[in-house]
């Protein structure tokens, strides 16, 4: 999961779950030991009903549990069980209102003092019941994704937190009516804070999904989304809150609070635009900065491999001429002068002529390493089982002293260069035939795994293997783990094998066990 934008966003969810465990316990405290000021926060405001602080311990609960995705089973079943019955909680409470069957849910707990507090008899607000259905199915619904980003969670929380703050607004602006539904008691100011809490709780609960996924990002587009929004909401309600107590305290008429009001508001949305634009400028800055960076090391590398490239051709290339004249005279003294020659003379002509066949085949091997990066790349759909199969024919050919067994599955077609995946076989299963000499019954096979996009092919035989100590030598240029009089090569092979996989945009890894064979497996993108 990408790394979010702010080390809170990670806290939150428990945080609202304890925060509004604790507020429920201390409601009950409060009326357990006639406290007002744990039921109700200010005295003579309506205080919270002790089963709306049940219901707010039940949906703290389910909340620490759901927290993080993938909670293990118990966990999950006990918060599941958790927000369900804070649902039936609610809708036992609405039944009451909307079908007049009040089974008094409410007023189980403390029935005496419910009866003894300012807005008797004390119960459980139309507006409470209605957001704790909403909370409750959005925990209960926490993982649920409809279509292909829709997430109810969020929409059910998010109308939740929306009655919670305007519930808040209502008492901070001295307008009850935003706190009731008429004729019934209004939410408590405590209820409508612990609403909120657990709504950002259940939003914040899963960073990756839905408008969370934007907000939460470390990305600019997620830091700014959060400055806009916090000083969208907190701007107008803390320049409300103090436009009407002066409005309340006789400091200046309607007229000048309002004028204020919209001047400061300009002024302070005006100032947080300016530090917006001066972090998304510097943030530019520094990406402009390091893309520049990245485009003259990637250009200075180009190059650098342009002339590694067109050196090692050169060097390779002009290694030919006295090459073959080596190789040249040494024949003519075989053909033609060989009875002058004593057993020790030919034996030293023999060794020249077979270092000269090496040196050949190296060059040859380097020339091929040089030409691969300088050739295009033609992709196209690739029939393994057929490709395989003659490069099986074509070394059988060249080795008609060594049998071998090959097994051939069923391979999946690959996209890619012809050619160059051409060599890659060659070059795997050439070392196969290799490193198989010797064994009673040598074999090799060939097999497939698709893997979504990507195909893995493997190429395994019986041979002598290797120790995985040194497999990262494998790869690597002029790299051997077995010596020339044991088996011939240059250490190019593999190396080609490594830079053709990697064009195509594939991995080449191996695994073996000395004595016991080798597997070498590569990926290529799946062909049509």
């Amino acid at each position: 999961m990408e790394q979010l934008g702010h080390p809170l966003l990670g806290v939150l969810p428990g945080a609202a779950g304890a925060g509004v465990i604790v507020v429920g316990v201390l409601v009950l405290v409060g009326w357990a030991v006639g406290v007002p000021v744990l039921t109700s926060v200010v005295p003579g405001l309506v205080p919270m009903n002790p089963a709306t602080a049940v219901a707010f311990m039940l949906a703290g609960l389910s909340l620490l549990c759901l927290r993080r995705p993938g909670v293990a089973g118990s966990w999950r079943r006990l918060g599941r069980a958790a927000a369900l019955a804070v649902v039936a909680l609610a809708l036992l409470r609405l039944g009451g209102y909307v079908g007049g069957r009040d089974v008094g849910i409410d007023m189980l707990l403390f029935h005496d003092r419910l009866l003894a507090v300012p807005y008797a008899p004390n119960r459980m607000a139309p507006n409470t019941a209605v957001c704790f259905l909403l909370i409750g199915a959005a925990l209960a619904l926490l993982d649920v994704r409809l279509g292909r980003s829709i997430y109810p969670t969020q929409s059910l929380a998010m109308l939740t937190g929306v009655f919670g703050l305007i519930t808040i607004g209502g008492y901070a602006y001295g307008e009850p009516g935003l706190a009731q539904v008429r004729p019934y008691l209004p939410m408590a100011l405590n209820t409508a804070v612990a609403f909120l809490a657990l709504a950002v709780g259940v939003v914040a609960a899963r960073p990756a999904q839905g408008f969370m996924a934007l907000l939460a990002s470390g990305r600019p587009a997620g830091a700014l989304c959060r400055r806009l929004l916090g000083a969208a909401i907190a701007t107008p309600l803390l320049l409300g809150w103090l436009c009407f107590r002066g409005l309340e305290a006789g400091f200046y008429d309607a007229g000048i609070g309002f004028a204020g009001f919209a001047v400061v508001s300009v002024g302070i949305l005006c100032a947080i635009s300016w530090r917006i634009a001066v972090s998304l400028d510097e943030a530019d800055c520094e990406r402009t900065r390091a893309f520049d960076a990245l485009a003259a090391q990637t250009v200075a590398l180009e190059a650098a491999n342009q002339d590694l490239e067109a050196f090692s051709y050169s060097v390779s290339h002009d290694l030919r001429a006295p090459l073959r004249a080596i190789d040249g005279f040494a024949r003519i003294l075989e053909e033609d002068h060989a009875a002058r020659l004593d057993a020790e003379g030919r034996r030293v002509l023999k060794v020249i002529r077979d270092n000269a066949a090496q040196m050949g085949r190296l060059i040859d091997d380097l020339l091929a390493l040089a030409r691969l990066g300088r050739k295009d790349l033609e992709a196209t759909s690739i029939d393994m089982t057929a490709l395989v199969g003659e490069v099986i024919a074509e070394i059988r050919c060249e080795e008609p002293a060594h049998p071998m067994t090959a097994r051939i599955a069923a391979l999946v077609p690959a996209a890619g260069d012809p050619g160059m995946v051409r060599q890659v076989l060659a070059n795997l299963l050439r070392n196969a035939w290799k490193f198989t000499r010797g064994r009673a019954e040598p074999s090799v096979e060939v097999s497939c795994a698709p893997n979504g996009t990507e195909v893995a092919y493997a190429v395994r035989d019986n041979g002598v293997g290797f120790d995985m100590a040194h497999a990262d030598k494998l790869f690597g240029i002029f790299q051997r783990l077995h010596r020339t009089d044991e088996f011939e090569g240059n250490g190019i092979g593999l190396a080609l094998v490594r830079r053709i996989v990697e064009r195509h945009g594939g991995r080449v890894w191996a695994e073996a066990a000395p004595d016991r064979g080798a597997t070498f497996y590569f990926t290529l993108p799946r062909g049509g």
